[in-house]
């Protein structure tokens, strides 16, 4: 995926199939299984649910 791509998701914001986590965490582990397990989806990391960029 392109960085263009990837900063078009964070500007356009969380939904159904784009989720941010600030960092690699059990919770953002459970969000990859969901999304592999229902119908798809990108979790972004190192991103806040506000979307800020996390350093």
């Amino acid at each position: 995926m392109k960085k263009e791509d990837i900063l078009k998701y964070i500007n356009n914001g969380e939904n159904e199939y784009i989720e941010f986590k600030e960092k690699i965490s059990d919770e953002a582990i459970r969000t990859l299984c969901a999304f592999s397990n229902y119908k798809g989806g990108i979790v972004i990391i190192g991103v806040s649910d506000r979307g800020k960029l996390k350093e």
